[in-house]
């Protein structure tokens, strides 16, 4: 088996060094040259598990896709906005804050599709567009109150639909 060891004085001098000396954009041999050194390494890792290593140009080259659960919560959300339904808490234009618990009742009173429970909360940790940040207490501006919700960042899901 083989290892593969680094070893840095400390995390912010390895950041700065990555950041200097691997960035593909100021120094795209240097990418390259790490790129091929991570390659062999993997070539020979699935050497010894008996399986094909992929492509060095395949790695990286595509993003995982999100869960079904957060397209379709996603989904569940143009519905209920195109209905008029108000299930962002937010003031703020660049943040969406929903209410998880809130939001799946009335997906439910409006018979859309949405996952259960832990299922749509392990998916909504994953959401990439529109990113998620966190779970945060927000004024609302729905209610007026203060409520916990789902934050996620909304110009992504702005420019995702254009």
């Amino acid at each position: 088996m083989h290892a593969l060891r680094v070893s840095c004085p400390s995390t912010s001098t390895c950041a700065t060094l990555a950041a200097e000396h691997f960035n593909p954009l100021l120094y795209p041999t240097a990418f390259l040259l790490a790129s091929r050194g991570v390659n062999r390494y993997l070539v020979d890792v699935c050497a010894d598990m008996g399986r094909q290593a992929p492509p060095l140009d395949a790695l990286g080259s595509q993003e995982p896709e999100q869960p079904e659960a957060t397209t379709e919560f996603w989904a569940a959300f143009h519905a209920l906005q195109s209905l008029g339904v108000k299930v962002n808490h937010s003031h703020n234009p660049d943040l969406i804050a929903i209410n998880v618990k809130q939001f799946a009742q009335l997906a439910c009173a409006h018979g859309l599709p949405l996952a259960k429970g832990g299922l749509l909360k392990d998916a909504l940790r994953q959401s990439k567009k529109p990113r998620f940040l966190d779970m945060r207490t927000v004024r609302s501006a729905i209610v007026g109150s203060a409520i916990y919700c789902w934050t996620f960042q909304a110009n992504q899901l702005a420019a995702a639909e254009a």
